[in-house]
């Protein structure tokens, strides 16, 4: 029997693939000048996002590399604190409209969490080393404060003077990424630690973990710290922590010691002993467990969050406990949108007010006011905008970068979120506006920063 050959396509074929490929390479997306271009993946971006969630980005691009961690005072919440990569940390007393530098030339440039605690009077604390998975991102030197507002600053937790650097490097963990503190400061003292850091390693020689600090402990040689045993005494990861405000001798953590151990635990009694919540609870198999960021709801602390990553790099899911982790709930239901590099792009933050107004986010930033409905609020990742948020009472906006948010946190007037992101520019909205506006233009780069910067900035 003859054999019949296929007619061979044309180059001109009129099929589905042959259009969509002779779209792609004609006018406008190959010889259109960059400024129409730009406008039209713009246009493109907006469409995809609801009205109510238009963000107007206004600049710049690359300041002091990326934004890492950001706090705002209990007491008064126009005075900002910000961490960056390689920029130190900058203050801001009018609500983010301009920014100062605030770090010493000479420390470590790379910061990986700050926050405030009130001891004897309000105290910045500050987290050196960014937490990130990657050979790229600089460690740093340990736990710094300042009783000042920012003027001047002090070693937290360091060696005595006279100390070997060796020692000094096995003993203190290099990437901090995540602290909490206590809430009474009277009881504190009592106390044996007042405050916790999360670690991460990238060389199993070099400590990390879950450490507690006891900031009354030295006050010559710095705050005594030490390391939480309960996973070995090799290095293993802690991405974040949670202090019960109603009753301080509970905590939870996220821990990534490598197995069937990985996942979220629960300690009753100040870290003396932990509670794996596991299959029992609702969750996964610890194993099936990367990064994982957690959340309170304030106005309901029995309410927690927890978006945890895959060992692919994508969403394992988002759970909810509403009675402090005996039983957790997949509120996307086993259907997470297709994000990437969950175990660096990995936030969430609860509404002050509302427990179940929650964002969370990867490459981009989802949000509910139910627990049940979700919508994308940033735009693809076609957009070459970067842009932060200043949540309202209404709307639980936050704070993201180019595509890639990391860390959230909620001021307790419901009125911030901050995220941390590849390149740094923030954003407002005033309450109930859907229009959000920069809120960094007056940050300069350090010219450790702009060497840093200068590889990933955006053309």
């Amino acid at each position: 029997m003859r054999r019949v050959r296929p007619r061979a396509l044309s180059a001109r074929d009129t099929s589905k693939e042959r259009k969509f490929f002779s779209q792609s390479v004609s006018f406008p997306l190959r010889d259109a000048p960059p400024l129409e271009l730009e406008e039209f993946w713009r246009r493109r971006d907006r469409s995809e996002i609801n009205a109510d969630h238009r963000w107007e980005c206004l600049g710049p691009f690359s300041v002091a590399g990326r934004v890492t961690s950001l706090a705002i005072h209990p007491a008064d919440r126009n005075f900002w604190v910000a961490g960056s990569a390689a920029g130190g940390v900058w203050i801001s007393r009018d609500a983010g409209a301009s920014w100062k530098q605030t770090w010493s030339r000479f420390a470590t440039q790379s910061i990986g969490a700050v926050g405030w605690i009130e001891l004897w009077d309000w105290c910045i604390v500050v987290a050196t080393g960014e937490a990130n998975m990657h050979n790229d991102y600089y460690p740093g030197s340990g736990l710094y404060y300042s009783m000042d507002n920012g003027l001047t600053w002090e070693g937290l937790t360091r060696e005595p003077p006279g100390s070997a650097l060796a020692e000094d490097v096995r003993r203190q963990p290099r990437r901090i990424g995540c602290l909490a503190f206590k809430t009474d400061p009277i009881q504190m003292t009592k106390d044996s630690y007042q405050l916790l850091m999360g670690s991460v390693y990238l060389d199993d020689r070099m400590p990390a973990g879950l450490y507690f600090v006891d900031i009354y402990g030295n006050t010559k040689e710095g705050a005594r710290s030490w390391p939480c045993l309960r996973w070995g005494t090799r290095s293993y990861n802690c991405h974040s922590l949670l202090i019960h405000p109603a009753d301080r001798r509970i905590i939870y953590a996220a821990v990534q010691p490598d197995g069937s151990d990985n996942g979220i635990w629960r300690s009753r009694d100040a870290g003396e002993s932990w509670e794996h919540l596991d299959e029992k609870n609702g969750l996964p198999p610890g194993e099936n467990f990367r990064r994982t960021s957690l959340a309170f709801a304030p106005s309901n602390p029995d309410i927690i969050y927890a978006l945890a990553s895959n060992h692919s790099d994508q969403v394992l899911g988002l759970y909810r406990t509403t009675n402090g982790g005996k039983r957790w709930t997949d509120i996307l239901r086993g259907r997470p949108p297709k994000e990437r590099q969950m175990s660096y792009n990995n936030t969430i933050a609860v509404h002050p007010q509302q427990p179940f107004s929650v964002v969370w986010g990867g490459t981009k930033l989802y949000r509910t006011d139910d627990g049940r409905h979700w919508r994308k609020i940033t735009r693809g990742t076609g957009a070459p905008a970067t842009t932060c948020t200043k949540t309202t009472t209404r709307s639980c906006g936050s704070r993201t970068t180019r595509s890639s948010p990391e860390t959230t946190a909620v001021s307790p007037s419901a009125r911030t979120v901050g995220a941390r992101g590849k390149t740094v520019r923030a954003a407002w909205s005033r309450p109930c506006s859907t229009t959000w506006t920069s809120r960094l233009r007056t940050a300069r780069l350090s010219p450790a920063a702009r060497r840093t910067t200068a590889r990933s900035s955006p053309v």
